[in-house]
């Protein structure tokens, strides 16, 4: 006998979509739960095999959580938007409470045990969210390997796109087109397979917006400091933030106001372009090195196309558009500093960052960068397999020789110098955001300022089906200002945002047989 059909789809349902279902009784937080675990387990390690979740929590705990929440709304009311509504986590935010366990992708931290929820775990059982699962994410959030596979990870596998034809190919760049990129990766693949209908992140140079692009998903890193980092691995907290991702605008903004704890920003997003004005970089200046991201010149004239197209939709409904403007760039942030690349700066808190985030677990011999690169050795078959046999960036860590007074005068010459030419171009041409490819560093410059960034879906490529993003920046405390431009965005280009195409017609393809897809 053929299974019931769930009372909606997870594929395009939207967390304010689900809220009617228990509001209107026809459906529980119990039902939520079940179907995305449904989800999780049919194309996770299966089906189309997106490894894109680590670990569920048991059933029977996140059971008893949904049947709790369904119950408090019967008698007391929701206690918001989030109100039984099942979340993922990525695997690099602490979250024992919630029965998971964290593992940041690495065998150090299987078996090992968080003494204590992170902030942001706190904040959103505060909400009344359900968190159902932790995301599979580059290992360490990318802290291991030079060039690593984006969405790569000894515990998690490969996570794939939902959206690339064919997967990940063996000889991609890091962040090359076939791989979803970014160390959120299994966040953004959450969102857009349907495993959940949010999922929570963590950025330091680009890991949550470029997913996020990748997978077609909305998603905001907040301004650096704004939710406390305590129980993330966040080995640089100078430049280490945490966001959200989710389908819709509204979702992204409910979730942000529960991260930091903030009134309702929702009657502001308003679909409007009254009165916004809107930067754009130079695509030719602003482009992905081909170390990241090969080169392919129908995918480049595609997106120029794609972004032209956008423009003019936008100006038709209201914006006010400046083209190509002069952005200071990696190299410019650095000029005048013996530095290579501001990110140096960061690597002088990653020893200390490492050892304080590994404090806070229990059952592992692995405290310091110098113990995890003798683990790493020591169990080099499943932690430095073939096709990721390095730990470079480790041991640059235990090697830094930056010093205290090094560190306190380039973090500062960093920051003032990209936020004072960030916010000088925005007065100088009156713009709210400055808007450029998210497959380009643009979050770099974001993470060197402390501002928050964002990502809009553009589009798909014709080539290989991967989605297509726009990164969204603007000053410190703005997230508001980011959300009003993504409200505009999503009201005046739907299409940009659709369901995996290979998902909505698995069934159609495969005739329900498990079978790896990917080959």
């Amino acid at each position: 006998m053929a299974s019931p059909s769930p009372p909606f789809d997870p594929l395009v349902a939207t967390a304010s979509d689900l809220q009617k279902l228990p509001d209107g009784g026809t459906a529980t937080s119990v039902d939520l739960v079940n179907v995305y675990l449904g989800q999780i387990e049919k194309h996770s390690r299966y089906g189309m095999r997106l490894n894109a979740i680590i670990s569920t929590a048991p059933r029977d705990v996140i059971l008893a959580a949904a049947r709790a929440l369904d119950e408090e709304r019967r008698t007391s009311g929701k206690r918001g938007p989030l109100h039984g509504i099942p979340i993922v986590i990525k695997d690099n935010i602490c979250t024992p409470s919630a029965g998971l366990p964290t593992t940041c992708g690495s065998y150090a931290l299987v078996g090992a045990t968080a003494t204590q929820d992170s902030t942001i775990a706190q904040r959103l059982a505060k909400a009344g969210a359900l968190i159902i699962g932790k995301a599979n994410m580059s290992e360490w959030a990318a802290f291991k390997e030079n060039m690593m596979t984006g969405g790569w990870s000894a515990v998690g596998g490969q996570t794939q796109s939902p959206y690339v034809r064919g997967g990940v190919l063996p000889n991609a760049t890091a962040l090359g087109h076939s791989t979803p990129a970014g160390s959120s990766s299994g966040s953004a693949v959450t969102v857009a397979a349907g495993f959940a209908p949010i999922s929570i992140a963590t950025e330091s140079d680009g890991s949550l917006v470029c997913p996020a692009g990748r997978s077609g998903v909305y998603g905001l890193k907040l301004t650096i400091g704004a939710v406390p980092t305590d129980g993330c691995q966040a080995n640089s907290v100078w430049i280490a933030g945490n966001g959200a991702m989710a389908k819709s605008v509204l979702d992204l903004s409910d979730t942000v106001s529960a991260l930091l704890e903030t009134t309702d920003s929702s009657p502001h997003l308003t679909g409007s372009w009254a009165g916004l004005r809107v930067g754009f970089v130079d695509f030719q200046v602003w482009k992905p090195l081909p170390v990241w991201v090969e080169q392919h010149d129908g995918f480049f004239q595609q997106l120029d196309e794609l972004l032209e197209s956008a423009i003019v939709k936008i100006q038709a409904d209201g914006a006010t558009v400046v083209r190509d403007v002069p952005l200071i760039t990696h190299v410019e942030l650095v000029e005048g500093t013996p530095l290579g690349d501001f990110s140096a700066v960061a690597g002088y808190q990653t020893r200390e960052g490492f050892a304080k985030f590994m404090a806070g677990f229990e059952g592992t011999t692995v405290r310091t960068v110098e113990d995890l690169i003798q683990f790493n050795l020591d169990n080099a078959a499943i932690e430095l397999p073939a096709e990721h046999p390095g730990q470079e960036i480790i041991i640059g860590a235990a090697n830094n020789k930056m010093t205290v007074e090094e560190f306190a005068k380039y973090s500062v010459h960093v920051r003032e110098k990209a936020a004072t030419a960030v916010e000088a171009l925005m007065k100088e041409h009156k713009i709210d955001v400055i808007i450029g490819s998210s497959d380009a560093r643009l979050a770099g410059i974001a993470a060197a300022a402390g501002f928050p960034i964002g990502n809009v879906p553009l589009g798909f490529a014709d080539f290989n089906g991967r989605a297509i993003g726009l990164s969204v920046l603007a000053p410190a405390g703005q997230e508001l200002t980011i959300l009003k431009v993504m409200s505009a965005w999503e009201k005046s280009l739907p299409k940009a945002r659709v369901p995996p195409p290979m998902l909505v017609d698995w069934e159609k393809l495969v005739a329900g047989e498990n079978i790896n897809f990917r080959l």
